[in-house]
């Protein structure tokens, strides 16, 4: 309150400096914000491309496991239709008993 008091009961002059100096000091303080600004921007940045990455890896690694089933799956079904045709031929196969059951 006394630095505004000897301000405004002083000359047009130190008014002046004044008013300069705290132009200056607004002025600084801007271009600090304008300069955090653009860093937190920044690291925002990074931090999305860091989890992107990361959703990346876990999508490839997703993939592989689905595609390890998948070979998995082919080979159980195989071995059903390898099983159901070697059934089929033993039971529908020649014999005396069985013969009536084929026709």
């Amino acid at each position: 309150m006394r630095v505004w008091k000897k301000l405004k009961n002083g000359s047009s002059a130190d008014n002046r400096r004044w008013e300069s100096h705290v132009l200056s000091d607004i002025e600084d303080m801007i271009s600090s914000a304008d300069h955090i600004k653009s860093n937190v921007e920044m690291t925002l940045s990074l931090a999305q491309r860091q989890i992107a990455n990361s959703q990346a890896k876990e999508s490839l690694k997703q993939g592989e496991i689905a595609k390890q089933q998948a070979r998995e799956s082919f080979q159980q079904g195989r071995t059903v239709t390898i099983f159901t045709g070697i059934t089929a031929f033993f039971v529908c196969a020649p014999s005396h008993h069985l013969n009536r059951i084929c026709k």
